[in-house]
């Protein structure tokens, strides 16, 4: 305990007066009234453009796929993992994502998010960047090996999955 201190006093909170003025505000030269500066249009801000119809698509689609680590069916449900690290309360778009069972997913000692994203890589020597390189290339050779009205129908998602 500190020499001099007294633990059973109250602190009394300072009052602090806010500041003022002693001489107003001048200006040093006066302003024209006819200005030769014009005022800038507003510029627009550009539209977010949310992958929604695409993303569900391509979701749907990518759910048909075996798990990705395992490269077959693990006998459990497929789900749909969206990448880690997008940042705090953020999440990756729909296009980032990887196909797991269950096991890996949600539950199980090796599931992604049981060990966390860093430690599942190195668990299963591979990274999620390219399970989802992997995972669109299958999504695309699926969507090649419809027939011309099927891939027409996902003609768009096609377009953005080549990007």
């Amino acid at each position: 305990m500190l020499k001099g201190f007294n633990s059973n006093v109250k602190t009394r909170k300072l009052r602090r007066t806010p500041l003022q003025r002693k001489t107003p505000l001048r200006t040093k030269t006066p302003l024209k009234a006819t200005s030769t500066l014009r005022r800038t249009p507003l510029k627009r801000k550009p539209v977010k453009r949310k992958d929604g119809t695409q993303g569900r698509q391509y979701m749907a689609l990518m759910v048909q796929l075996p798990c990705a680590v395992a490269n077959a069916h693990c006998g459990g449900r497929r789900t749909v993992h969206h990448r880690s690290g997008a940042g705090m309360g953020k999440r990756a778009s729909d296009l980032d994502t990887i196909c797991l069972c269950e096991r890996h997913h949600l539950y199980g000692p090796e599931s992604i998010e049981e060990m966390g994203s860093k430690v599942w890589e190195r668990h299963h020597g591979v990274g999620q960047g390219d399970l989802i390189q992997h995972t669109r290339q299958a999504v695309i050779n699926m969507i090649l090996a419809y027939s011309q009205q099927e891939r027409e129908h996902h003609a768009e998602l096609l377009v953005q999955l080549t990007r």
